[in-house]
């Protein structure tokens, strides 16, 4: 068992993100096993903050101007005087600025990678620059949240030099799963994820829409917000779908879990640019019968215990909805099989042991 150590996690933002909410679920396992964790948060305050406060000891709020590398690099020399065990580092933007800061005072550091890395030559070149004006510690290794993240990284040309790992990444599972409805009058089918580019709601909406053509009965509902939001109404707006309430846009919600207790199915429909899919497992451990999109990680989170589709592909993803829908065995069966693995896979206390792992092997970088 390793003693308590004293743990720093930096963070750029407190939004309700992925890299937030893996911090804050990784900072609960740290508080509970007896470790002392600070957060060090670059920005200012955000609608997560109040998440970590039970799980720390200290929280500090720079407020830096994150796109200033040189502030960044000064703020965090002032703010870090206390020595530290290890730094657990959750923004990849600006790794080599953050892992020079902190080198003084904690050598051991880990980085999580949570989406697959660029690789065209502008991002390379920039992370080349800012590591010859900040080297990073030697003592920094790298977390891949996928075997598919990790791929990229050992294929580009300038994170392929860093020791790295795969921890997948981690959600809280429910104390009990979902109801699975044999009958629903009405099917509910809820996606939660950023709107953005790397996601694919689109397809969602098209097949949602050729099921209501179809005469199905169906409610389809997109949690989240993000700067595709505008053109993914549009579509759904074209696609009919809006004034007569198929298509819902909710935004945030403090708490999902309401949102998946009253879906009948979970489509993740996604991009090759996805690194994991948190809001994926998520409904995986709340026993939710799930679609995924059959691209990049996907597989890697929903093993067989979910349905696949091919990339943007409507038909497809209507025809798979339809065939859950009316088998009700198969949703039960899909419902138990993704709890199950997601209690398995995906615990904040597996992860935390991966990142210690890291911080503590002394053995040279690969």
């Amino acid at each position: 068992m390793t003693p308590p150590l004293r743990l720093l996690f930096v963070l750029h933002q407190a939004a309700f993100g992925g890299v937030e909410r893996q911090a804050e679920l990784m900072a609960g396992a740290a508080a509970k096993a007896g470790h002392r964790v600070s957060l060090v948060i670059l920005g200012g305050e955000g609608p997560a903050l109040a998440r970590f406060r039970p799980h720390c000891d200290s929280i500090q709020l720079l407020g830096v101007n994150v796109s200033n590398d040189l502030e960044v690099w000064r703020s965090l020399r002032r703010s870090t005087d206390a020595a530290h065990d290890a730094a657990f580092l959750f923004n990849v933007a600006k790794f080599p600025v953050v892992s020079n800061a902190l080198a003084r005072r904690v050598r051991r550091q880990v980085l999580h990678v949570g989406n697959p890395v660029g690789a065209g030559a502008a991002e390379r070149w920039k992370q080349q620059l800012r590591s010859w004006v900040f080297p990073p510690s030697p003592r920094l290794r790298m977390a891949a949240n996928s075997q598919h993240t990790l791929r990229s990284m050992q294929a580009h040309p300038f994170y392929g030099r860093f020791a790295a790992r795969v921890s997948l990444n981690c959600v809280r599972a429910p104390d009990a799963p979902v109801a699975v409805r044999d009958a629903p009058e009405i099917l509910r089918i809820g996606m939660v994820a950023r709107l953005d580019e790397i996601k694919d709601h689109a397809t969602l909406i098209r097949a949602t829409g050729q099921l209501a053509r179809r005469g199905m009965r169906v409610r389809c509902e997109l949690i989240g917000r993000g700067p595709v939001e505008a053109s993914l109404r549009r579509l759904a707006a074209d696609e009919g779908l809006l004034t007569n309430g198929v298509v819902a846009f909710s935004g945030w919600l403090e708490d999902v879990g309401q949102a998946l207790g009253r879906w009948d199915l979970f489509v993740f429909a996604t991009t090759a640019r996805e690194g994991f899919g948190n809001a994926a497992a998520e409904a995986m451990a709340a026993g939710l019968p799930c679609i995924f999109t059959d691209v990049g990680p996907c597989r890697e989170v929903g093993g067989d215990t979910v349905a696949y589709v091919p990339p943007q592909d409507a038909s497809a993803l209507a025809q798979a909805i339809a065939a859950l829908a009316a088998d009700p065995a198969r949703r039960h069966a899909f419902s138990a099989a993704a709890r199950g693995r997601a209690l398995v896979a995906f615990g904040a206390d597996r992860k935390l042991a991966d990142f210690l792992s890291l911080a503590l092997d002394d053995s040279p970088p690969q």
